[in-house]
């Protein structure tokens, strides 16, 4: 199940059974890569996707940031947005992943 409500401390997220986006994410890093890894390129991708999905809503989310006195955190930011639905983080994470396979087959001699 979705967490819509991301902290970014996933102990209690996986505690309850639902994940927030942040949470799943950083749940598959540690599967594959043993280690998560906030840099590497699959969670990059997501966060320009999120960036392409939200272009109309980033000065508006950039305002609330700051009078949060903090800077966005794209994954958490996008998965609480009171407009993000379930569907919208499924649509980004399919932008990501067909971005990341298009890159790998470029790279094929």
């Amino acid at each position: 199940m979705w967490n819509r409500h991301d902290d970014r401390v996933c102990d209690d997220d996986e505690a309850s059974g639902k994940r927030s986006l942040f949470c799943a994410l950083q749940n598959a890093d540690r599967e594959i890569l043993g280690e998560y890894q906030r840099r590497n390129v699959a969670l990059q991708e997501v966060r320009f996707a999120i960036q392409d999905a939200t272009r109309d809503r980033q000065t508006e989310m950039a305002i609330r940031a700051l009078r949060r006195f903090s800077l966005p955190h794209r994954l958490m930011d996008f998965n609480n947005l009171p407009e993000t639905r379930f569907e919208d983080v499924k649509q980004v994470l399919r932008v990501a992943s067909e971005r990341i396979a298009a890159r790998l087959e470029k790279s094929k001699p």
